[in-house]
């Protein structure tokens, strides 16, 4: 026998993930980056995407513990995350660029 599936549960979860991020929860996500020390450098356009630009955070090295809270809450809450060291070999500081497609 074959699973049925819930097309309407596969198409609305699909259609969760491109939703925009609310006033609310970029206030929380802002107010959350400066608890952990950092700062919103940008929030930019990707090409091709005009409905949810990156944001753009920096923290300093070496992390507060609050940054490692926050990029696993971004994690968690659907958010796609991309964490970028800057200063090879002794990092002075990290670039996190928040993609918020369907962030909850």
């Amino acid at each position: 026998m074959s699973k049925h599936i819930d097309e309407d549960a596969v198409v609305q979860a699909l259609l969760d993930t491109r939703k925009e991020i609310g006033k609310e929860p970029l206030k929380k996500l802002v107010q959350a980056a400066h608890a952990a020390n950092g700062k919103v450098v940008s929030g930019s356009f990707e090409p091709g995407d005009d409905k949810c630009p990156p944001l753009r955070l920096k923290f300093p090295w070496p992390p507060h513990p609050n940054t490692w809270d926050l990029i696993q809450k971004l994690l968690a809450g659907g958010g796609r995350v991309e964490v970028f060291p800057h200063g090879i070999p002794h990092p002075e500081e990290i670039l996190v660029n928040v993609h918020t497609h369907g962030l909850r």
